[in-house]
């Protein structure tokens, strides 16, 4: 039947009947964003992120993507707004603007509200019961007095009002436009590290500036999780002949033990060249009375030599190791290629008999991580860590 034979009670009948439809509709389609998120199902996919999985799988714009991780994020802790969502006492709109409000005041400490006790003592957070009264005040009403009723509650909390967020705008495939604002003392650092830059940065920008800074910290970040570059050198020095000629110029303390004390200079354990050394500082008397009984309880120096190399703990990752994963998987997670969060992984599970080794480490960000494991062990094993 087309719209322009329906009467008009018909129609208005109609158009009520598909918003709430559509209410159930967005109701059904953050449970199934939940789940996703849940089983990290977007890592499959090769998205960093539930986020950009709603972006470029979805096609939602990024507003409308924002609009609803944050209800979702809600649902999560309150799952009773799921029901006031279907209704449509409560939406996307409100959930933005309460979780704003809700952030304004995990800064301050929570001021006018009573905390989460159930919480980490270290962290304040306001009580699930003050932010479920927070959305009830604001059900049924337009964005507008909704809006209204926060600015009210900031004030009789004694707090500044909420400055505006940040904001991110896409101006091409090369730049972004990036809105903050900053305190005094923030902006008063930031011109101290420009003085401290020397001439170089007398005519420097703002973004200049942020560049500079986040090269000098990337660098440091970079060595203090992935290990310092030169761990990873010892064995090219060593393919080059570097190694042999400093041990020549500087004999390690084997060596120097059988220069001291005239011992055949061949190739051989410290255990060994100890042994020895301790044998000859010995006096005849000392070697006389205790020698013959030691030496059935001591192992001997070649017994030493031939004992296999204790095995490495096959979670135990070193800093060299780490560099040359950094270095090989180009600092990107091999799944999806974040920069956000990544960690070293074993293709090969540790449970399952994988081992340390190059050939079986990866970089990963935390969710194409955490979404391997959900793939190894199932969601049951891993409930815990989700």
């Amino acid at each position: 039947m087309k719209l322009q034979s329906l009467s008009d009670r018909q129609l208005l009948q109609q158009t009520q009947q598909l918003v709430q439809k559509e209410r159930e509709i967005l109701s059904e389609i953050l449970q199934h964003l939940k789940e996703v998120e849940r089983r990290k199902l977007y890592s499959d996919l090769d998205y960093s992120s539930l986020f950009e999985y709603c972006l470029r799988e979805l096609k939602y714009s990024e507003a409308q993507a924002g609009r609803r991780l944050q209800a979702l994020k809600l649902i999560r802790e309150l799952p009773q707004v799921e029901e006031q969502i279907a209704s449509g006492a409560l939406n996307l709109t409100h959930i933005c603007q309460a979780q704003s409000f809700f952030k304004h005041l995990q800064k301050a400490g929570g001021k006018g509200f009573c905390k989460d006790e159930s919480n980490d003592p270290g962290q304040s957070a306001l009580s699930k019961e003050a932010k479920l009264q927070v959305l009830n005040e604001m059900a049924n009403k337009s964005s507008r007095e909704a809006q209204a009723l926060l600015v009210a509650k900031t004030a009789q909390a004694g707090l500044s009002p909420q400055l505006p967020p940040e904001r991110e705008r896409v101006l091409s495939e090369e730049y972004c436009e990036v809105r903050l604002i900053l305190n005094q003392e923030l902006r008063q650092r930031l011109e101290e590290v420009k003085s401290l830059l020397g001439p170089k940065a007398l005519g420097m920008s703002l973004a200049e500036l942020i560049g500079v800074m986040a090269e000098l910290s990337l660098e440091s970040l970079r060595d203090k999780k992935f290990g310092k570059r030169r761990s990873g050198t010892r064995e090219s020095r060593a393919r080059s002949g570097d190694v042999e000629s400093n041990r020549t110029e500087n004999p390690t303390a084997p060596e120097k033990l059988c220069v001291k004390f005239g011992v055949d200079q061949k190739p051989q354990s410290r255990a060994k060249v100890k042994l020895e050394s301790q044998s000859q500082l010995r006096s005849p008397s000392q070697v006389g009375s205790q020698s013959h009984l030691k030496a059935q309880s001591q192992p001997t120096g070649e017994f030493l030599a031939d004992l296999p190399p204790q095995k490495k703990k096959p979670r135990s990752i070193s800093k060299s190791q780490k560099w040359k994963i950094w270095q090989r998987d180009e600092g990107r997670c091999e799944q999806c290629g974040s920069h956000k969060n990544l960690q070293v992984d074993h293709q090969m599970p540790v449970a399952l008999g994988g081992r340390a080794d190059l050939e079986n480490l990866r970089l990963l960000c935390g969710n194409c991580n955490m979404r391997q494991g959900i793939k190894s062990f199932g969601l049951g094993r891993m409930r815990r860590s989700i």
